[in-house]
């Protein structure tokens, strides 16, 4: 049963994939601004692992961009999860935004949650920084990923595979 509960979290964790479109900021032009939808698709490589591939949603400035998530701690819902089975902990992980340049942006995941029902729905939020990349040598910034999603295959026995939307908001400071 918690084997099940891990590859259930593994699964919710995959469904943050993020997405990036910026814009300048009027007020400082070194700092981009993003609040984009994004849709994709989850491959769950084990119950404590997922790995994503995302769509931008009608945005010209970011093509693509993949997603890791490592995960663990899965228990009972919390509050924060009301309505939902189970809850884990995001403890980790990696984000690649390419751009249709192929200018690639760099992000690590530093915290974050998904809750999941034995269904295999789940939702979840994470936060992360950006750590440079190629054309962006030097950008630092954050980022949320809110996201929700649906495991298509087998949810309790991996390798699986799920759909998910969300948005990503943050900043990108650039040197």
């Amino acid at each position: 049963m918690f084997r099940k509960i891990n590859v259930i979290a593994t699964c919710l964790v995959y469904g943050t994939l993020l997405a990036t479109a910026a814009q300048a900021d009027r007020q400082n032009p070194k700092e981009l601004r993003q609040n984009q939808r994004f849709t994709g698709a989850t491959v769950f490589l084990d119950e404590f692992t997922s790995d994503t591939i995302w769509q931008l949603k009608g945005a010209p400035g970011s093509a693509s961009g993949r997603l890791l998530l490592k995960y663990g701690g899965l228990g009972p819902a919390s509050e924060r999860c009301e309505g939902f089975d189970l809850e884990t902990a995001v403890v980790g992980g990696s984000t690649v935004e390419i751009f249709h340049d192929f200018s690639k942006l760099l992000g690590l995941i530093r915290s974050g949650y998904i809750c999941g029902k034995f269904d295999g729905s789940f939702t979840g939020h994470v936060n992360g920084d950006y750590v440079g990349g190629v054309d962006f040598e030097g950008a630092s910034g954050t980022y949320s990923l809110e996201f929700e999603g649906v495991a298509l295959s087998s949810f309790f026995t991996p390798p699986g595979s799920g759909s998910v939307s969300g948005s990503i908001t943050g900043t990108i400071v650039l040197p």
